[in-house]
């Protein structure tokens, strides 16, 4: 019996504090890439519910209530995901050297479009993060579910690719998930981006300046 007690009050409590979660994806995260390339960082959502406006593209996961139902989860900022790893990367790469413009990108665009926004040409390096899934599932645990994938491009060509995909199970937190949740989640996102970024053929492309068979423009 008390047992059964202490279980509804903490479905209870859990459903109390489902709704109104926000996790923040804006944060730096360290990279191994280094270089002082000029740099035009594009972050593209292209998950399936949010072009198809069955999510805001502010959405980031779900926290449930005690008996498992859903209530969303949305960026701290109440901006666009998207807007908010935008933020991260620029203020990560320019940490390790480069110069970085970061190039809104809306879900409705396509890849082609998006490469086209970014631009291609000798002086700068286009790199395309696209975001295929990123969401948070939490009730007492914690999930992460990923794929999401780099580009880097000059002149039109691609010099390198990289995907990162997986669900991380992160563990959890019988008394406050919530706050659990925003603990654990920025910091497997902050990894995910990492290793990303941290793939050998994404930092040797990075480090290039000019294109292959040219001598680096006279400074």
């Amino acid at each position: 019996m008390r047992r059964t007690s202490l279980l509804f009050v903490l479905a209870l409590l859990q459903g109390a504090c489902a709704a109104g979660q926000t996790i923040r994806f804006d944060h730096a995260v360290r990279l191994q890439a280094e270089g002082d390339a000029s740099l035009r960082v594009g972050v593209l959502d292209a998950r399936t519910y949010v072009r198809a406006e069955q999510k805001k593209p502010s959405f980031v996961g779900v926290q449930r209530g005690g008996y498992g139902n859903p209530f969303d989860v949305l960026t701290a900022s109440g901006e666009p995901v998207a807007t908010e790893i935008g933020r991260s990367l620029k203020a990560s790469l320019k940490a390790r050297g480069f110069t970085v413009d970061v190039v809104p990108l809306t879900p409705d665009q396509t890849m082609r479009e998006s490469l086209a926004k970014l631009g291609s040409d000798a002086e700068h390096l286009a790199v395309l993060v696209v975001i295929e899934e990123l969401r948070s599932d939490t009730m007492t645990n914690a999930a992460l579910h990923y794929d999401l994938t780099v580009e880097v491009r000059r002149t039109g060509k691609s010099l390198a690719f990289a995907r990162e995909a997986n669900r991380e199970s992160l563990g959890g937190s019988v008394w406050d998930p919530g706050a659990y949740a925003k603990e654990v989640v920025p910091a497997a996102w902050s990894r995910a981006l990492e290793r990303l970024f941290d793939n050998p053929d994404v930092v040797e492309a990075l480090k290039a300046v000019s294109p292959p068979g040219e001598p680096p423009a006279p400074s």
